[in-house]
């Protein structure tokens, strides 16, 4: 393959991942990042990548309201998202509902919790009862995971594996904890729907933890056009230059859904709350 074709290939898998209504600046830095790759680690480029694709799809079962205990068959946008959290170190996700993104993350933390010793994971939710039901999801994982990783403690609120990696859930409100020992990532879903307060109060006093390098990953279907989750997906005051990757997850790039589902679905919530609901767009009103 010659340089003009992997350059060209670069761009296609950076657009792959992004979404092509990506900022083009966005684009060409993660190719020319995954141009650096190939130069400096010879041999298959998605090798360490795969390795959580591959693990989620041989470990992880889920727990289907209909059909019980089920394995979690991963569709191509989805290997695509745990890939690209798992190159970057800062992402966030514009994610249309019921595209499985918090399965992913779940299915994520629990993967480098187990493989990466000594890290302290934390997942952070609006509310308490929030951080219990994931905290819950991702127990119920580890239980159906073929891994020789034990779990050493379990609580509501945290998971603490003989490794001495541990995953904690935390509330983003009014009792959060400030000043908490330093993360190895950081993990904040249905982020526009935590309060604008508790979630700047919250971020500016995290900074400080993960200044040393640490992952964070933000994820959340839209709200409106304000707010943290808001600014920094869209490169607003004061986050015009943030170091995170955009990715947007709109309902057209899930295979079990099509045009018949669209028009049912439009008919239910309406224009307006549909492209919230489903295809990524923040609202003005």
């Amino acid at each position: 393959m010659d340089n003009q074709e992997l350059r060209l290939n670069a761009l296609l898998f950076a657009e792959r991942l992004l979404g092509k209504t990506a900022p083009s600046e966005k684009i060409f830095e993660l190719a020319t990042q995954t141009l650096n790759f190939i130069e400096n680690n010879p041999g298959p480029i998605v090798a360490k990548n795969s390795d959580v694709v591959n693990w989620v799809k041989n470990n992880i079962k889920i727990d289907h309201p209909v059909r019980g205990s089920i394995p979690f068959n991963l569709h191509l946008f989805q290997e695509n998202t745990l890939n690209i959290i798992d190159i970057q170190q800062n992402v966030i996700i514009n994610t249309a509902r019921q595209q499985g993104t918090s399965t992913l993350l779940y299915s994520y933390m629990l993967w480098y919790a187990i493989t990466y010793p000594g890290n302290h994971i934390v997942l952070g939710y609006s509310k308490l009862a929030d951080t219990y039901y994931a905290i819950q999801k991702i127990r119920y994982m580890y239980d159906f995971a073929l891994e020789n990783t034990k779990l050493t403690h379990a609580t509501r609120e945290n998971l603490r594996f003989d490794n001495g990696s541990e995953i904690i859930g935390i509330p983003i409100n009014g009792n959060a904890p400030r000043g908490r020992r330093a993360m190895n990532m950081l993990v904040i879903d249905n982020a526009a729907y935590i309060s604008h307060k508790y979630f700047n109060d919250f971020w500016t006093s995290a900074i400080p933890s993960l200044a040393t390098g640490a992952k964070v990953i933000i994820s959340s279907n839209p709200n409106k056009a304000e707010g943290l989750f808001y600014n920094l997906y869209s490169n607003k005051p004061p986050f015009c230059k943030n170091s995170f990757i955009k990715v947007a997850i709109p309902w057209y790039k899930n295979p079990d859904k099509d045009a018949e589902w669209e028009k049912r679905e439009r008919a239910n919530l309406g224009d307006t709350m549909f492209e919230r609901e489903h295809n990524c767009q923040f609202l003005n009103t």
